[in-house]
């Protein structure tokens, strides 16, 4: 096994009081995960123990076993690692020791707590006794789990955050933490699958996930996209180690290389990060022209299919690792009722989203829609990608196609993208120049942002050669816009709720887009990675949206967190999310270039003081934010922290509320009225006040009342319109199994019966029809179903509410939920 000489960068080995007793429960056989074994059989009461190269059991105590650590290759099925780094497998019918790990080393395991049976992965054989032999599956032998001690731990990352990460134990509450809205965790299946180096994840383990491109040759040599873009040209060749020393990646501006490692993603989940959403990406032409280890079709609504399918794998993945379905830090949701709930469990939420350039393979040759792209192919397939659990799309990426035209690559690499859109359209950009305050990205001899030059320098290295039209003088706008193609997505993706991401769209396009989610009142559209403009941030802003500039380094993003700021409409809640851009071809944040004078100090406090978080450590390489920048997306948490050093705690208040903006962005995509003052005029019936009703859940009264003003511990409160009202609510209390126990008013002009807020106490009503409960309570009589409650304060009625039956049954219980409610 590669690496068997870095024990010295692993955990000591594990150390768990021998011989105790071994789980009970239904997740039996995934509760083993990472942890220390002696395996008893049930037949002769025997542990497994090793025999020369082979297995046997011997010996009635955990000590006289083989300690073997579990670690989980996918839900319910292992490796076995040795306390001498190697294997158990199968081989000659028999358990034998293997020295790599392959699918003779994988074992099902099944059964329940005390009987569990192995099957090997490779021959589909069970073990069986004294000898330990492979026999039949259905004749596998029983084995119980005791704990062991002195196993040699499996190689693995280190988070280094300490503490455990917040969670709320109220699911329907306000929710706290970063969101990135742009970020590509399964990008290792792009460009054909051959390059990207690395991926986030591998059954056999970090020493298999983190390497180099096997086609790549000796010193990387045939990685020409990485050793051109990533050092100037100027290096032929690169480092390709990875794992364990990784002496040159990953780091913020090597683009071919693993970003968003698991345990990495991990440690930025661990510090804050609640939210992300997964674009599934592709770009045809360079998966076409790129020379080099292809195995994936280049088609990119393939390439969607099956990064799906990853990103449920590794959901599973992570899943085994902590211990069983639904235990892992991460979460594929596909709403923002369940985002709510995920978030609060103190878990991530992960959102499907695409960001293709033919999508539902809408190209475009010679002006002409590729065959088949009509209605009825995009509709069949949103909603095939909807059923996937696909939530948000951009309608175009890089290059025109029969849905919009595109924004465009800025300076020289403008030219290629270009060139691109010929290969792929027939058509260089139809540009022209224009006057307007907002343009397109225009192809000029000069450079552009670092954003535009990766992709173009890609390009430029396996496009077919050619000569480029000369374009008018800039600023330059596509004169290609929404098509009628486009505009009948556009409205399908509106009547889905799903999220609509114009970044990438021309001008002309992104404008008729908002021009149709303005005439619906639709919220849901967002700017995930800065690729729009002021005029659409505003109008984007203003229609409710969320807003996430590009994430890049510190100090380009503190300055756009000003301006999106200065835009924010106050209706709605200003959060700030960021685009990572990970894995996209997007370089990440640089070294500070002042950091010596402001430097982040290790170790540091995550935002809400739960974790500490100490430099990161993969293999024996220690990163620090402030000499290698975000070398990996781990390094988001550092990020954070350098922008607090530059910016304040401003900055990072409001990117703590990035998720919960996103969600209210997506609530209000699915139907959920916004956020709106309840009207001063107000009657209390029975079972409630407007569409605040006794005994409904927080999504049903989210439905019915629109969104509250504020969502804490377990009151919602709405605001109230009228002068004389500027501090009363309108609020509902709920249980705490989460249904509405208590809905209340401290508002002028809200009445029961003939009895307002503000009236005196001793009205005739109020005398005839109430009875006292408690200090400052008056109940109503009647002896069944929900009561209505009048607060007395200073001679007059200061709020009125009606209480479930069993929100009133006693003094005491009544006054718990007034005191939730705030209205004592």
């Amino acid at each position: 096994m590669r690496g068997r000489g870095i024990l010295a960068l692993c955990a000591l080995a594990v150390a768990i009081a021998p011989g105790a007793a071994y789980g009970q429960g239904d997740n039996a056989r995934y509760e083993l995960a990472n942890d220390c074994w002696a395996m008893k059989s049930k037949s002769n009461g025997k542990f497994l123990a090793k025999a020369g190269t082979g297995y046997r059991t011997s010996g009635g105590t955990p000590a006289e076993g083989e300690p073997l650590y579990l670690k989980p290759t996918e839900l319910g099925k292992y490796l076995l690692y040795t306390r001498g780094r190697e294997f158990v497998g199968a081989s000659n019918g028999k358990a034998q020791t293997a020295a790599q790990p392959s699918e003779a080393t994988i074992w099902t395991i099944d059964g329940t707590a005390g009987a569990l049976k192995l099957v090997n992965g490779g021959t589909g054989l069970g073990l069986a006794g004294d000898e330990a032999v492979l026999v039949d599956s259905g004749a596998a032998e029983s084995f119980s789990f005791e704990k062991a001690s002195n196993c040699s731990p499996y190689p693995e990352i280190e988070t280094n955050v300490s503490g455990t990460p917040s969670s709320n134990p109220i699911p329907y509450n306000e929710t706290r933490g970063f969101a990135d809205f742009h970020m590509h965790m399964m990008a290792f299946e792009y460009f054909g699958g051959g390059f990207h180096c690395g991926k986030p994840w591998d059954r056999f383990g970090v020493e298999y996930a983190l390497v180099d491109c096997p086609d790549h040759g000796p010193g990387g040599a045939g990685a020409a996209a990485e050793n051109a873009f990533s050092s100037g040209g100027t290096t032929p060749t690169h480092d390709t180690v990875g794992w364990p020393t990784f002496n040159y990646w990953p780091k913020y501006n090597s683009y071919t290389h693993e970003l968003s490692y698991y345990k990495w993603t991990e440690r930025a989940w661990a510090s804050g990060l609640r939210l992300y959403v997964n674009l599934l990406v592709d770009n045809a032409p360079l998966c076409e022209v790129y020379p080099v280890g292809r195995r994936n079709s280049c088609n990119e609504m393939d390439s969607v299919r099956l990064q799906a399918k990853r990103l449920r794998e590794l959901e599973g993945y992570i899943d085994a690792q902590a211990g069983g379905p639904g235990k892992g830090y991460l979460r594929i949701v596909e709403d923002p009722f369940e985002a709510r709930r995920v978030i609060n469990q103190g878990k991530l939420a992960v959102i499907m989203g695409i960001e293709i350039s033919k999508l539902f393979d809408c190209g475009i040759y010679n002006d002409q829609p590729d065959p088949g792209c009509d209605t009825k192919s995009i509709d069949r397939q949103l909603d095939e990608v909807y059923r996937m659990g696909v939530r948000g799309m951009e309608i175009v990426n890089k290059y025109d196609n029969a849905l919009s035209g595109v924004a465009g690559d800025s300076g020289s690499a403008g030219v290629v993208t270009g060139t691109g859109n010929k290969y792929e359209t027939g058509d260089f950009f139809d540009l022209k120049t224009c006057t307007d305050e907002d343009t397109d990205r225009g192809p000029t001899s000069t450079p552009g942002t670092e954003q535009d030059q990766i992709f173009g320098a890609t390009l430029n290295l396996f496009l077919p050669g050619g000569t480029a039209p000369v374009y008018p003088p800039g600023p330059v706008c596509n004169t290609k816009g929404l098509t009628v193609l486009g505009e009948h997505l556009v409205r399908r993706m509106i009547e889905k709720g799903m999220m609509i991401d114009p970044d990438h769209m021309s001008v002309l396009a992104r404008r008729q887009l908002l021009n149709i989610t303005e005439s619906k009142n639709y919220s849901g559209v967002l700017t995930s990675h800065s690729w729009s403009t002021n005029d659409a941030y505003r109008r984007i802003a203003n229609a409710g949206g969320a807003q996430a500039p590009y994430a890049g380094n510190s100090t380009s993003f503190a300055k756009e967190w000003k301006e999106r700021k200065a835009m924010a409409n106050s209706r709605y809640l200003f959060g700030m999310g960021y685009g990572a851009d990970a894995n996209g071809l997007g370089a990440q944040g640089a070294p500070r270039k002042d950091a010596a004078k402001n430097p982040v100090k290790y170790p540091f406090k995550s935002f809400d003081g739960a974790v500490t978080i100490d430099k990161q450590q993969s293999g024996s390489r220690v990163y620090d934010i402030n000499k290698d920048g975000v070398a990996h997306y781990g390094l988001y948490a550092d990020w954070v922290e350098d922008l607090r050093m530059i910016a304040g705690q401003e900055i990072v208040d409001d990117m703590a509320k990035g998720a919960e903006s996103y969600l209210q962005t997506w609530e209000r995509a699915v139907g959920i009225p916004g956020p709106g003052c309840r009207s001063a005029r107000g009657k209390f019936t029975k079972d409630g006040l407007f569409g605040l009703k006794l005994n409904r859940g927080p999504d049903d009264t989210l439905r019915a009342s629109g969104q509250p003003a504020t969502r804490q511990g377990r009151t919602w409160t709405w605001c109230v319109d009228g002068n004389r009202n500027t501090k009363s609510r309108a609020a509902a209390t709920y249980t705490p199994e989460g249904t509405v126990a208590l809905v209340s008013s401290n508002a002028k002009g809200h009445r029961a019966k003939r009895v307002e807020v503000g009236s005196k106490a001793r009205g005739k009503v109020l005398r005839r029809s109430t009875r006292k409960f408690g200090r400052g309570v008056l109940i109503s009589r009647n002896r069944k179903g929900a009561k209505t409650v009048y607060g007395l304060r200073k001679g007059r009625v200061s709020y009125i509410a009606v209480a479930t039956r069993s929100a009133s049954k006693n003094k005491k219980t009544l006054a718990g939920y007034l005191k939730v409610a705030g209205l004592r």
